[in-house]
């Protein structure tokens, strides 16, 4: 399985623009479905962007995973889109007179010609987060992990005949995130974003020593977005949609490209900030200027998820990297301006589709449901509870990366390069040492390998 992200921005007709605003205002207040389920599809979202100018965008956009190459991830999702709203008749419906109100849409009747208009808009990201969970289980086999937890929960509470669900093997999984966390960790190009990252970190502590200004910064645009729109604090998986033009800085896809090479290096991901589903930029043009669109999905309340951005130096100084040039990003000093800088060019999300909402499954929950169906990897354990640590455990060093590629290069580029798992005690966690005939995710030889536990306790 292989993780895809499309994002679809389709122009819409400038004299429909105010149908098309009052149609999505009415599916939101009915909660109308209009995306189906579709093998695979994890959040996907319809929303309407306005870029000035009289010129605005309606915009699909999915994650999701599929048995296929990378380069045939987007057309294979499109084809099951379509084919499932076939049989998915009112929510056909909707879906085309969605895009009725766009420039060139062909009609759902010619599917082959619908396929084509879609993959035709669709936008590359730049930078994105996504967490582990989501890079290669299908909605389905989460929800099986999950049901295996309850039932083990039900066991432990009392007797009980229904059968635990069969763990599934996630070696493969493991072996390849973790050679990719090594290529990032090595790149040349992450050595900048590291000296950038520590020196802009310095700056904002002088800032914080500093305090605030005497007179304060008042932030005196308007927000655009309702706050009342904003989900209840007990929700878990809420979109947020947010729009912001740029200044003309020709370094950002470099600078995305450096942030996205960070972001690689976790395995599970962005451990400052507990609850992220996913997280990604998409620069494009638009009314003759460009944008940067960034798309997350989270857990908890909009207010902490905010906060935690601009609390966390770290996170800053990445954020500093992505949004420097953009619209009046640098009048942000406090987190009371940066709230209102989100607000003012955040943008509704009227339409937003989750296979795991009906289940209430925070990103917590998935990594403990996978926990209890994978007891057996320790390696992997280990990395689904170095969520609570900082990323000086959770992030892969540079002696990890090395030792990594030499074995899997060793090895022929073939097989299980995964060191995971080991059976001594891991520092950060103090896991107990495995018994014997513990199933481990590799060879028993290299279990005793001193050298593997060493580079679990700096990954």
């Amino acid at each position: 399985m292989r993780n895809g992200t499309l994002t679809v921005l389709a122009r819409v007709h400038p004299a429909r623009r105010g149908a098309l605003q009052d149609l999505l205002d009415a599916l939101e207040r009915k909660s109308i479905p209009v995306i189906p389920d579709v093998p695979g599809l994890h959040f996907a979202r319809v929303a309407l962007l306005d870029c000035g100018a009289g010129e605005s965008y309606l915009l699909l956009a999915a994650d999701f995973v599929a048995d296929c190459r990378q380069r045939e991830l987007d057309a294979r999702f499109v084809g099951a889109l379509l084919e499932r709203l076939e049989s998915h008749r009112a929510a056909a419906r909707v879906f085309e007179h969605l895009f009725q109100q766009c420039e060139g849409f062909p009609g759902l009747a010619d599917r082959e010609a619908a396929g084509a208009f879609l993959l035709a808009r669709r936008r590359r990201y730049s930078a994105r987060h996504v967490a582990f969970p989501y890079r290669w289980q299908t909605p389905e086999s989460i929800h099986q992990a999950v049901r295996a937890r309850q039932a083990l929960e039900r066991l432990l509470d009392g007797p009980s005949s229904e059968p635990l669900v069969p763990r599934c093997d996630l070696r493969s999984h493991l072996a390849s995130a973790r050679r990719r966390a090594a290529l990032a960790t090595l790149s040349p190009s992450n050595a900048l974003l590291t000296w950038k990252a520590k020196r802009q970190a310095r700056a904002y502590e002088r800032r914080l020593r500093e305090g605030p200004p005497t007179q304060g910064i008042r932030w005196d645009e308007a927000p655009r977005f309702d706050r009342r729109r904003i989900a209840p604090d007990d929700q878990v998986q809420n979109p947020l949609t947010h729009l912001v033009p740029l200044d003309g800085h020709w370094l950002l896809r470099l600078r995305l490209f450096l942030v996205n090479l960070r972001l690689c290096r976790y395995l599970v991901g962005l451990h400052q900030i507990q609850g992220i589903h996913f997280a990604r930029w998409v620069i494009f043009k638009g009314a003759g200027r460009r944008y940067l669109l960034f798309l997350s999905c989270f857990d908890g309340t909009w207010d902490g998820y905010i906060g935690a951005f601009f609390d966390d130096l770290a996170v800053r100084a990445l954020l500093e990297e992505v949004w420097r040039g953009s619209q009046r990003f640098a009048e942000v000093r406090t987190l009371d301006t940066f709230k209102a800088w989100i607000l003012a060019r955040q943008v509704p999300t009227p339409i937003f589709y989750s296979a795991h909402r009906a289940q209430r499954l925070g990103i917590a929950d998935i990594h403990q449901a996978l926990q209890v169906q994978d007891l057996t990897e320790e390696g992997l354990a280990s990395y689904l509870r170095s969520g609570t640590c900082g990323p000086e455990v959770a992030q892969m060093s540079i002696r990890a990366a090395l030792v990594e590629l030499a074995r899997w290069r060793k090895q022929g580029g073939r097989g299980h390069a995964s060191l995971a798992a080991t059976p001594r005690r891991h520092p950060a966690h103090g896991h107990p040492r495995a018994p014997e005939g513990r199933l481990l995710p590799f060879p028993a030889d290299r279990a005793r390998s001193d050298l593997a536990g060493e580079v679990v306790a700096e990954g």
